[in-house]
């Protein structure tokens, strides 16, 4: 009798717990049914970055995310790029939360300067705010900085590199544009360039950096920064002496067809 009793229990619960492990299964297939392609990629690449310490940036970790959100296994064929996509994802994220921090601070500046009485206090200073910027976006790298190397080597691969410059040229111009720089033409181009070259120079160094807090990592930024605005100084002193040297030919020009008579109209 007491066996039987037994017997009936154990049925029950695993009665239960099929139940359970069905209910599960549906609610996860609805939760999935809603959402479209991009959003169920960005799910399990979010849930796979903390696989990334443990299995680097690899397809195992996007395999780990993959379990977690209760998915087949065979989900991550939604990412032919592999763990490329992994860092890409990482990137664009990162640049995004830079773009919130830096409106924030942005915003905060403006509300100070709208109360000071001070103009010393208003004045602007580029260089400190790009600085600081590409400081901020280096810093969200550190979790994976053991890692981060190899994350370097996928994005250099020729099939990515070309989602990988542009990811990081978005991020560049983002930041050049919300320190107020609206040049065109060449400067736009050149003034991109060299913050991209000081930004992926700095990335490496950080790589193998092994001070405390990365505190040599931010004095090569700031030198790497230094050395830009010097340049940018130099080559808008060429530009200007170059356009001054323009006009002065054409007033030449322009006085020797006068005397010449080439610039009279017959009337």
């Amino acid at each position: 009798m007491a066996v039987n009793i037994i017997r009936q229990h154990l049925l029950l619960r695993r009665g239960a717990a099929l139940f359970s492990i069905s209910h599960r299964c549906q609610t996860t297939a609805h939760k999935w049914a809603d959402m479209s392609e991009d959003e169920i990629k960005t799910t399990i690449m979010a849930k796979s970055l903390q696989y990334v310490p443990e299995h680097g940036w690899s397809l195992k970790a996007i395999q780990a995310g993959v379990r977690d959100e209760g998915l087949p296994t065979t989900a991550h064929g939604l990412f032919p790029n592999g763990a490329a996509a992994l860092v890409m994802y990482f990137n664009e994220s990162c640049n995004v939360r830079l773009h919130d921090v830096l409106r924030k601070q942005l915003s905060t500046k403006s509300n100070d300067d709208d109360s000071s009485e001070n103009t010393d206090d208003k004045a602007f200073s580029t260089t400190e705010f790009i600085t600081g910027a590409v400081e901020t976006r280096l810093r969200m790298l550190i979790p994976y900085i053991d890692k981060w190397p190899q994350a370097m080597g996928l994005l250099a691969l020729p099939g990515n590199a070309p989602e990988s410059i542009r990811i990081l040229g978005y991020m560049v111009d983002d930041i050049w544009y919300l320190a107020g720089d609206r040049s065109i033409a060449t400067q736009w181009y050149t003034k991109r360039m060299s913050l991209a070259l000081v930004y992926k120079s700095t990335e490496l160094y950080m790589t193998q950096d092994s001070s405390d807090g990365f505190i040599d990592t931010w004095q090569f930024l700031q030198n790497r920064i230094q050395n830009m605005t010097e340049i940018g100084k130099k080559a808008r002193g060429i530009q200007t002496s170059v356009t001054d040297a323009a006009h002065g030919l054409s007033a030449g020009f322009s006085t020797l067809r006068n005397m010449a008579g080439f610039n009279q109209v017959d009337r």
